[in-house]
């Protein structure tokens, strides 16, 4: 969301935007993690400087609005039951730290609280999804700063063996934000088994996402029926479930990397998922769990007091 906001020049409530504030304001309460993306294909240097561009927007667009939403950074501002909409800043893919682990503690300053070490390729930390590289020194250096700072460590878009360096090497439990079932389509943006399980075990959540071709490897074009990809995403979650996953899975997102679906584009896809969940047999005490329970109780021990 922050992103495109800045990059295309709209405000939080922008027409091109699938998470919007008005859609998200007319929920009880949410909890929205905004992502600023850190491009793997342009200059570190460059996404560094983006990303005060970036907050500054974001910041000034929550100030516009913040009898409605405000930026969450600690359990404080979570708990504040007057603002309805929380939005966690972000940051996906690492390459802007350039090495230098200052530039960790001057996005904790801004109000990053979640950090996905790799987007795509290599940088400084570890290696992508489409490598085979592990968590490097510098990785195991940000890992240990991030969980000082109580900054969450994002897992999605990470090599398999820069998971497990992870899972081995960290003392704070860690999250997968955006990523399906690997068993249900095999990509390498999915969490194997194994993985989810780790995740689970280690106190830690995972974001169903939602970009189609990670839910189906029949979803490699946005021409199928909006009841296909729903009914697919469903599979995914039970699939979880079935792992032990009730009090893990929440809802993730990619909805800002595609192209709009009629029907399941923007944010009222929502209840659809939760009726299918509903017909499928699954308790609404568990469905509620999947859409907010989980991800909240998880935030109230990550986030700084």
């Amino acid at each position: 969301m922050p992103f495109r906001m800045y990059r295309e020049n709209t405000d939080i409530d922008g027409e091109i935007l699938d998470t919007r504030l008005s859609e998200l304001f007319s929920f009880n309460k949410a909890v929205q993690v905004c992502a600023v993306w850190s491009d793997s294909k342009r200059n570190g240097e460059e996404n560094y400087r983006d990303f005060f561009n970036i907050m500054e927007k974001l910041e000034k667009q929550v100030e516009i609005n913040k009898e409605k939403c405000m930026i969450c950074t600690n359990t404080e501002a979570l708990k504040n039951e007057s603002v309805k909409v929380k939005l966690i800043p972000a940051v996906e893919g690492a390459d802007l730290l350039c090495g230098d682990i200052e530039r960790l503690k001057k996005l904790y300053e801004r109000g990053v609280r979640i950090l996905t070490f790799a987007w795509k390729g290599e940088n400084e930390l570890c290696g992508a999804h489409d490598t085979d590289t592990g968590l490097k020194d510098f990785g195991k250096a940000v890992l240990s700063e991030c969980e000082k700072l109580k900054i969450t460590v994002d897992t999605s878009h990470m090599s398999e063996r820069a998971f497990w360096d992870i899972i081995s090497e960290a003392k704070a439990p860690i999250i997968a934000s955006h990523s399906n079932s690997a068993h249900i389509c095999g990509c390498t943006r999915n969490l194997t088994d194994t993985q989810f399980c780790a995740i689970t075990a280690c106190g830690g959540v995972v974001g169903i996402n939602l970009y189609p071709p990670f839910i189906s490897r029949r979803f490699e074009s946005n021409t199928h029926d909006p009841d296909e990809y729903l009914s697919a995403l469903c599979g995914h979650i039970e699939h979880f479930l079935s792992l032990g996953g009730e009090n893990s899975i929440c809802l993730g997102g990619d909805r800002d990397g595609f192209d709009r679906i009629p029907g399941y584009s923007p944010l009222s896809f929502a209840d659809k998922i939760y009726e299918k969940l509903l017909k499928s047999g699954i308790k609404e005490k568990i469905i509620k769990n999947i859409f907010s329970v989980n991800a909240l109780r998880f935030f109230e021990r990550a986030l700084p007091l």
